[in-house]
Formats: structure tokens, sequence, C-alpha cells
């Protein structure tokens, strides 16, 4: 694969959504072609009252672990941006200069909520996150 080199002050923030958000959400967004009818308008969005969703149906495709064609298409696409993007950036960096690995940042999205279900102080936690956060972009 060819690519252009990056700039030597070039930085990566990689944020990653928690797991059964990110299914949730992209499932409630979009259509599935193995499972909806084809959107009344040329576009990939579910519609709704058209297209049939619910948490008994989002548990059952979880539940069946890949049995039913979507949700194995789901989880495939979850591990290859979540898991297999960021390997093959760090793979890049690390073929550009070694030293450019440290130019990556992993971040949560949960890392940047001041509100948290567990009642510990979110001040504190989004002044550790903005630490970070300036610490590496300099």
């Amino acid at each position: 694969i060819l690519y252009t080199p990056l700039p030597e002050s070039s930085k990566f923030i990689i944020l990653f959504r928690d797991p059964a958000d990110w299914l949730w959400a992209s499932w409630n967004f979009w259509i599935d072609k193995h499972l909806d009818k084809n959107p009344p308008v040329d576009h990939d969005w579910a519609t709704p009252g058209h297209h049939y969703r619910s948490p008994e149906l989002f548990h059952e495709l979880i539940a069946s672990q890949g049995a039913i064609r979507t949700a194995g298409y789901r989880f495939e696409k979850l591990r290859r941006q979540t898991v297999e993007a960021p390997r093959r950036l760090l793979y890049l960096l690390k073929q550009q200069a070694p030293s450019k690995a440290k130019d990556v940042l992993f971040l949560r999205n949960e890392d940047m909520n001041a509100f948290s279900s567990k009642g510990d102080d979110g001040d504190k936690r989004v002044d550790a996150f903005l630490t970070r956060l300036s610490s590496f972009t300099g």
C-alpha cells in the first residue's frame, strides 16, 4: 500500500465509544440490509415507522452470538474499527519512524463525561482528561 508520509508534527487522537452503546446507536441509526426493507427515500438511515427497532430485537441479535447474519456483521464492523484500524495506524507510524507510535492518544468517550453513575467527582475526571489531552497536544 502506498501512502504519503505524514508531517513530523502529526498526532492522532483515537476516541473509543462504549461498545454496547456504539452497537445500539449504529443499529438504531442505519438500516440493516440483511433485515430491513428498503428505506422510503434513497439513503441508508433507519426510518421510524418504516423500520422496526426494539430493545428486545436488539437483545436477540446480540444473544445470537453471530448466528444471525446481521449480528455477525455488526460485531465484525466493531472489531475492524476498534481493533484493526488502530493497529494498522500504529504499524504505519512505526514504519515511518519507531518513535511515532507515541504520537497516538487513545481515549474513551466516558473520559470526557463529567457525569457518572458511580457518583464520583466528575470535575476531577474532566480535569485529568484535559491535563492528559493538553500534555499530549503540547
